[in-house]
């Protein structure tokens, strides 16, 4: 699966097609990363709603010297990870369009990739208070 989404279509999809709710005092968070090759900059943006679909916090972020879009993305996801965890929040479902990441997360063997720290920390970061969901 390709870590960027490309969206083909210029009219806007029903809400209740593309976000379904978390369960009561559960918040989820979306968000997304965009790599700008050339120059080695990420963009991401991130949502955070509850599970009335009533937004609680919205954001984005740049950053620079980020080499290829495994590390956006798990970036995007640390960054989303630290905003909940700085707004308290206990209970979250944290949706991911990138397959690369909720594989490198749930495995249980130590990353030795460039960005296995990071994943570390995502991993710790989920441990027992958030579950990281693929995006339908």
């Amino acid at each position: 699966m390709d870590s960027v989404r490309l969206m083909a279509s210029s009219h806007a999809i029903p809400m209740s097609e593309r976000w379904s709710s978390p369960s009561t005092r559960i918040v989820k968070v979306n968000f997304d990363a965009s790599l700008i090759r050339l120059h080695h900059l990420l963009f991401s943006g991130m949502i955070i709603r509850d599970n009335e679909g009533e937004v609680l916090v919205a954001g984005c972020f740049s950053h620079s010297h980020v080499l290829d879009p495994f590390a956006a993305e798990a970036l995007a996801c640390h960054k989303a990870l630290a905003l909940a965890h700085d707004l308290s929040f206990k209970r979250i479902i944290v949706e991911e369009d990138s397959l690369w990441v909720i594989k490198k997360v749930e495995t249980f063997s130590k990353d030795r990739s460039l960005i296995g720290m990071l994943i570390k920390d995502i991993k710790r970061k989920l441990k027992g208070h958030y579950s990281l969901l693929p995006i339908s």
